[in-house]
């Protein structure tokens, strides 16, 4: 099987957890970000990740692609845990102000999706549409941050174990993970302990490295 993703998107995190927490290898193939005609022949627009199966078909969609490769035959499911009402809404409150301080980053980020200039103009054009213009986040920073570590110590007590937020793996890793990879690029932020042990732990088991090396 073949993953087709950006690094910096966490959709796609979620897409490339779900194989080792399985068990499997599969293919990794990095996008540049304005790269529009590949994903279009593959699905149909320009959406990320892409699954690409055995048998050759393909599937978007985050999520479904975690539900069909967890459903594989050849070892057992890895998501056997329930999701906490507690999770969700700690995820809801908070995405947006991590988006904001994270995607006004990932540019400078040593990933491939960027790099060409064409690419990252590209990407700056499209967030800049969502999040707002990049320089004036930068400077907002600090009180950003401060509404993080406000959430950082309310998602502390809700970590039940270092490699699963519900002491056993649930679709809520799959939501609390990426937010907090994300982060990894904000340079200032205080992680509780449990927090910090979460988010290592699941970086290692899903083999996906965080960017605290080069956060900004």
């Amino acid at each position: 099987m073949k993953l087709y993703v950006y690094e910096y998107c966490p959709f796609c995190i979620k897409a490339r957890m779900i194989f080792p927490l399985k068990g499997l290898s599969f293919d990794m193939e990095v996008l540049l970000d304005d790269d529009i005609r590949t994903p279009t022949q593959l699905i149909g627009r320009k959406l990320l990740p892409i699954l690409e199966k055995d048998d050759g078909s393909r599937m978007g969609e985050s999520m479904d692609i975690v539900h069909y490769v967890d459903a594989l035959p050849d070892t057992p499911a890895a998501i056997t845990g329930k999701r906490r009402r507690e999770i969700a809404q700690w995820c809801s409150a908070i995405e947006y102000t991590v988006y904001q301080l994270s995607m006004c980053r990932w540019g400078e980020m040593p990933v491939h999706e960027f790099s060409t200039p064409s690419a990252k103009a590209f990407y700056v054009r499209g967030k800049e549409a969502w999040v707002g213009p990049f320089k004036p986040l930068l400077r907002q920073t600090p009180e950003l941050l401060d509404d993080v570590h406000s959430a950082l110590a309310q998602l502390e007590p809700l970590i039940e174990a270092d490699d699963a937020v519900n002491g056993e793996l649930s679709l809520d890793d799959f939501s609390v993970f990426p937010l907090l990879h994300q982060l990894s690029v904000v340079k200032g932020v205080q992680y509780p302990a449990r927090v910090d042990a979460y988010r290592r732990r699941m970086a290692e088991r899903c083999n996906i490295p965080l960017y605290d090396e080069h956060a900004i």
